[in-house]
């Protein structure tokens, strides 16, 4: 009894299930932590993007509201990946060009078009991130219906319904659904998170876009 203790002990640790599993599980269980490495990579390039942004945000904020009357001539032409001294830097350029509508209109349309280009890239990868937050659990759940299979066909062919001849089998496929919730929770809490961020963020550039445009029209 001691040695089939020891056996199903050995059969059951984390790289034994590995090792043991047929190809099909393994491959499940490859796509799994890819999938995993995948999402995380994501996660951490998205929270730090948003940081920085947030951080620019801060900055840009700060020195247009204390130096307004001056901000305008001080301002250079700034990356569209700042996107808040972008757009102040857009509208110290129109007004060294004049303020007729015609620019205005101009302006405004080459704001929309950025807003709508700058929503865009923020939401980029997040479809991956969404889609592996989604389905992760099913493969899993695939993973875990083969490896029970796998089990009744063992139990089939040695006739045994012992412990030690389900055990492995059993093991196999909790393991793979295990894999799949790993890879799925952080995907979609994380998907929920950085979306609210990004409308907030977006929502935040929006006002702002107004308070320079208010601004200008004062300058």
């Amino acid at each position: 009894m001691e040695e089939v203790v020891v056996q199903i002990s050995q059969n059951i640790s984390l790289w034994g299930l590995f090792w043991q599993a047929d190809w099909i599980i393994k491959s499940v269980m490859i796509g799994l932590l890819a999938a995993s490495v995948v999402s995380w990579s994501i996660m951490i390039g998205k929270f730090l993007q948003l940081r920085k942004l947030y951080q620019e945000a801060s900055r840009t904020q700060e020195a247009f509201e204390k130096e307004s009357s001056t901000y305008w001539e001080q301002m250079r032409p700034c990356s569209w990946t700042m996107p808040f001294a972008y757009v102040v830097s857009l509208f110290a350029r129109e007004s060294r060009r004049g303020s007729s509508s015609v620019w205005r209109q101009k302006v405004e349309n080459i704001l929309e078009a950025y807003l709508e280009n700058q929503r865009d890239y923020l939401m980029k990868s997040m479809g991956t991130l969404d889609t592996i937050g989604s389905i992760s659990p099913f493969v899993g759940l695939f993973g875990t219906v083969w490896g029970i299979i796998n089990s009744f066909k063992g139990i089939a062919s040695s006739g045994s319904t012992s412990i030690a001849a389900v055990a492995p089998g059993m093991a196999e496929a909790l393991f793979a659904t295990a894999i799949g919730l790993v890879a799925a929770i952080p995907a979609a809490i994380a998907y929920n998170r950085l979306t609210l961020n990004i409308q907030s963020y977006m929502t935040k550039l929006e006002g702002f876009c107004r308070i320079v445009n208010v601004a200008h029209l004062d300058h």
